[in-house]
């Protein structure tokens, strides 16, 4: 299993300490994935080392939230070009390396109930996550002759400190709803029908689909 951030980090060896604790093998690899050479690089390193690639999970992210009469060029490149370029470029070098392989894959991404509602100060990380969705549905469209499935989860308000905060506070079962949901999409393979794509896009702030497969 390969691990990608722009620099390692405490978050980062704790997964692949957690990752080896199962009997896994797992290596770092830094790369600004808004970058078309490190991810091809990445890509090339990665495959180098394990041979192939079965399932890419994408989970980009960049920027801070800024109200739209305030919102920077800067900020909104940095989402744009990490959130949904960065996705686009990944996507793509793994789907590549999955055809080549001849034997399907599976894609999942993580797009964001801001991707279907608006929220105030969300509209460069909205953009983002709403081209997730909608490259998503394109890729499961264009991939699915080739046995690539193609799945986003929309994850609803989560961060370090949801726990500490009562009128926000999830579960460890709705925690672990998510992680269900990644692994359902990742090995699911949907029906294929005449005109319709492979693609499911999940919502997790109810734990409904809101864009159901044929």
């Amino acid at each position: 299993m390969g691990i990608n951030d722009l620099e390692a980090d405490a978050d980062g060896e704790t997964t692949q300490a957690l990752i080896r604790q199962m009997g896994r093998e797992t290596d770092f690899y830094a790369a600004d994935i808004s970058d078309v050479n490190e991810v091809e690089e990445m890509f090339q390193a990665f495959l180098m080392r394990f041979g192939r690639i079965d399932i890419l999970v994408n989970n980009p992210y960049a920027g801070t939230g800024q109200s739209f009469l305030e919102l920077t060029e800067k900020n909104w490149d940095l989402n744009i070009d990490v959130g949904l370029k960065g996705f686009f470029l990944c996507s793509q070098q793994a789907a590549r390396a999955m055809v080549e392989q001849g034997d399907g894959g599976s894609i999942v991404s993580t797009s964001s109930v801001h991707g279907m509602r608006a929220w105030k100060t969300d509209a460069a990380y909205g953009a983002a996550k709403a081209g997730v969705i909608r490259l998503t549905k394109s890729m499961a469209v264009d991939l699915a002759e080739h046995g690539i499935r193609c799945n986003a989860i929309l994850p609803g308000y989560m961060t370090r400190i949801t726990y500490s905060i009562p009128h926000l506070r999830r579960s460890a079962s709705w925690v672990s709803s998510i992680a269900r949901r990644f692994l359902c999409a990742a090995r699911e393979r949907p029906r294929i029908s005449a005109g319709r794509s492979p693609s499911c896009v999940h919502r997790l702030r109810d734990a409904s689909p809101v864009w159901r497969c044929p």
